[in-house]
């Protein structure tokens, strides 16, 4: 997802360092890709790991998202601004969406103006002061500007597991690589999950 893939761009000279000079390309996509197929070596995915082929997995960690708005819309509001008065930017709207279904109930009644489904737009439209919206915890706790409104829905939190190649898993460049990823989801693993919120 583009939530895992920033969180992975925040860190790429570890990754680079673990890779020790084999080329990284890093693919964000929905498709499914193979790895049976040789389309990657490492592939992340959220969920929901494959139940079948020879494939070895790995739970990595997870990530959780909440609803932030900007200090200075809140600000325009009051001392104690309510949802209900609040303005929202949407997500895509998509019926298999959880996240789009849940900031569509958070909001039922009020405006909401603008649906962005990409998270850098949305995160920029959240920025600027358009509306609420849903913005991984990793991403909305860090910025100065915004505030989060309420905790991570437990409904929401996302797995993320590691799937590599039987065959490639003793690769030495793959095999570094799966341990950084491992151990950068464990040391950010608070952050990741929403539960080191700065004050």
């Amino acid at each position: 997802t583009t939530s895992v893939a920033l969180f992975l761009t925040g860190h790429l000279g570890r990754l680079r360092a673990a890779a020790a000079g084999s080329p990284l390309e890093l693919v964000n996509t929905r498709t499914t890709l193979s790895l049976a197929q040789r389309d990657a070596e490492i592939a992340l995915r959220m969920r929901r790991p494959p139940a079948s082929g020879d494939i070895a997995v790995r739970r990595l960690g997870r990530v959780a998202v909440a609803l932030y708005a900007s200090r200075a819309l809140l600000d325009g509001h009051g001392a104690a601004p309510t949802l209900a008065r609040l303005a929202f930017v949407g997500l895509r709207a998509d019926a298999r969406s959880r996240q789009s279904a849940w900031l569509d109930r958070i909001a039922a009644g009020a405006p909401m103006p603008l649906r962005l489904g990409d998270l850098p737009l949305r995160l920029e439209a959240v920025r600027q002061g358009h509306g609420a919206s849903l913005l991984p915890c990793f991403l909305g706790d860090r910025e100065p500007g915004l505030r989060r409104l309420l905790p991570p829905p437990p409904e929401l939190v996302e797995d993320v597991f590691l799937l590599v190649h039987a065959d490639l898993k003793g690769l030495p460049p793959v095999r570094a690589v799966a341990q950084a990823l491992a151990e950068l989801f464990r040391a950010e693993a608070g952050a990741l999950a929403g539960t080191l919120q700065a004050a």
